[in-house]
């Protein structure tokens, strides 16, 4: 998707919105941000949010659109 503008692994040849972008960036692709949604495995949650955590500005809103349950600590 970054070199082409499509992702064409679950939906053939979509085009996204010329705002919206692709980056390997955590840094860039945080900094700003009014609003992050989570759409990773919850297993992950933990260990994500920790290296995240650095990236993501105080009055951010988190949204959740994760499913399943993480490991029990």
């Amino acid at each position: 998707m970054i070199s082409t503008g499509y992702r064409s692994v679950h939906a053939e040849r979509v085009q996204w919105a010329g705002s919206v972008t692709a980056t390997t960036d955590l840094a860039a692709a945080l900094a700003g941000a009014d609003y992050l949604v989570l759409s990773i495995p919850a297993q992950s949650l933990r260990v994500d949010l920790t290296s995240w955590a650095p990236h993501i500005a105080h009055g951010t809103v988190i949204m959740s659109a994760m499913k399943g349950i993480g490991p029990n600590r």
